[in-house]
């Protein structure tokens, strides 16, 4: 059968069809996860108030 009759069909008899939602992933941190040490020494702290961080 034609889609184009099926489309004419269910206009007819008011089917309407059902688009189910895409479920989405859920990712959980571990219960006894084990975090690196922190090697670098990252230090995000500005050294006075009102001082930003700028990449130049």
């Amino acid at each position: 059968m034609n889609g184009k009759k099926v489309e004419r069909l269910m206009r007819k008899h008011r089917i309407v069809g059902i688009t189910r939602r895409r479920r989405r992933g859920l990712t959980r941190q571990a219960k006894r996860a084990v975090f690196a040490a922190d090697l670098i020494g990252w230090d995000f702290t500005a050294p006075r108030p009102g001082c930003g961080w700028s990449a130049t």
